[in-house]
This record gives C-alpha cells, sequence and structure tokens, in this order.
C-alpha cells in the first residue's frame, strides 16, 4: 500500500518522514517498522493504526492499493485472488480472520472444494464448515495440528474431557459462536453493507493459476447463497430467528427482533 504509490509519485518523502519506500531497500522498512511499534513522526502513527484506518488517512491512492476488508482488517500474506476460498471466508467472518474453511484430508463430516475458483462450491464450502472450525478454535489448538477428520477431534476431546459429544454437537458449539459472534456485530454496527473485500484484494489477476478470472461477479450470489446456508436474512445478515432458536440462543432472538 506504500512502496506502489510512492514509486509512482503519489506519496512524497514529505508525506513519508524522509523515507524512500522503494522496493528494495530494506533499509528503510526496517526503519519504518520500528517506527510504527513507537507511532514515531506523523507517519508511522497513521500506519500503526493498520491498513484500513491508515489508508482513509493517507487519501484515495492508498485506498486504492491497499488490501483490506470493509470491515477494517487485513488479510493473512497471500495473494487470495486465485483461492476464493480464503478471501471469502475471511471477508464474511465476524472474527476478522480465516475462520471457517477446512483444507485438510477428505472428511466425511467436511464440505470439500473440487473446483477453487466455483463461486458455488466456496460459499457451500464456506457455510458447511463453520461448525467445524470454530469447535476446532474453541480447543484451544489450531486447525493446523488438529487438520483430520471431525470425528477424530471430538474422540480427543471426550476422552480428555469425560464428555460423551458427537459430531453434531461439536459442529452445533461452532454454530452457536458463530451466530453469537455475528448478532455482536450486528449490534455494534458492522453490517452487510462491508462484507466485501478492497478493490485491490479482489482484483483480476494479471497471472497465475486464475489469470483473467475475478470472484467481483460472482460476490452478491456467493453471500446470498452463504446467508441462505447459515439460516440468515438475505438483506440485513442477521440470524433468523429460527436459526436462533434451534441453536438455544432464544434471547438474541429478543436483542436483534427489538
Amino acid at each position: 500500500m506504500l512502496i506502489e504509490p510512492y514509486e509512482k509519485g503519489y506519496l512524497k518523502n514529505e508525506d513519508t518522514d524522509g523515507l524512500e519506500l522503494k522496493w528494495g531497500n530494506t533499509a528503510a522498512v526496517k526503519t519504518l517498522l520500528e517506527r510504527i511499534a513507537k507511532r514515531e513522526g506523523a507517519f508511522a502513527n497513521t500506519l500503526a493504526e493498520g491498513t484500513f484506518q491508515s489508508a482513509k488517512k493517507l487519501g484515495p491512492k492508498a485506498q486504492e492499493f491497499g488490501i483490506y476488508n470493509m470491515k477494517g482488517h487485513s488479510p493473512r500474506g497471500h495473494d487470495h485472488r486465485a483461492m476464493w476460498r480464503e478471501m471469502f471466508d475471511t471477508v464474511t467472518s465476524d472474527v476478522a480472520m480465516y475462520a471457517a474453511s477446512y483444507a485438510g484430508p477428505p472428511d466425511p463430516d467436511s464440505h470439500q472444494i473440487k473446483d477453487a475458483l466455483n463461486w458455488k462450491e466456496v460459499s457451500d464450502h464456506t457455510a458447511l464448515n463453520k461448525g467445524r472450525r470454530q469447535f476446532e478454535d474453541c480447543l484451544g489448538t489450531c486447525c493446523f495440528v488438529t487438520r483430520v477428520p471431525l470425528a477424530l477431534d471430538v474422540e480427543a476431546f471426550n476422552a480428555a474431557t469425560g464428555f460423551n459429544f458427537s459430531v453434531q454437537d461439536a459442529k452445533d458449539v461452532g454454530l452457536r459462536l458463530t451466530n453469537v459472534f455475528r448478532a455482536f456485530n450486528l449490534r455494534n454496527g458492522i453490517g452487510v453493507e462491508v462484507e466485501k473485500p478492497s478493490e485491490r484484494w479482489w482484483s483480476t489477476p494479471v497471472d497465475g493459476p486464475a489469470k483473467g478470472v475475478s470472484v467481483q461477479p460472482h460476490w452478491d450470489a456467493m453471500i446470498d447463497n452463504f446467508y441462505k446456508l447459515m439460516g440468515w436474512d438475505k438483506k440485513t445478515g442477521k440470524p433468523n430467528p429460527e436459526t436462533l432458536k434451534s441453536l438455544g440462543l432464544d434471547y438474541i432472538v429478543k436483542d436483534l427482533y427489538k
């Protein structure tokens, strides 16, 4: 977000507190990182607020080049334009991260993707694995080390706790969390209007496996399908009353539907 507009002349030395932010200038990047950590100088102090907030302050060109979610957080350091699964999951997540998809070995309890650039498969995958991934997060482990059939996770969980969870019990825990997160964000003004990527993040790749293929034309259909599978209202993104009641979250119905 900084080096490209600097090299194109949109950011000047007076904007960057004297740093020449050019590709390959690792010394300048190191200095800037240290300044950001300590909030030294106006430029670094602005950047310390994160990509989304600093882009708004730096102007239209920073917003054009910045890679972030319109909810306000940034994705991990991958190019997701060829991996719609991660992009869509990160954008629709209510916990500011990639939080639903499953990319482990074949598992009868997890929805798999055959075509990474198929909008319906991707949105199906994100919705149908929500419960699984949130349950895994509850274990205090990382999905990189619990990337096994869900039944094995549940067996280990039961052995450690003495509980007698079924696979569906585990998924229900994850779905309860997901719906509570969603309700919390909606109450705090984070609605469907910000459930999309920045312009650069979902731009059309010019090379690589997704060359010339963009997720943009499919985005609305993906959101609609995702909300339908989650049991959420198409227009507002609110969990439907029957969805909340089925998960034992009756108290949230009163909160969201006053």
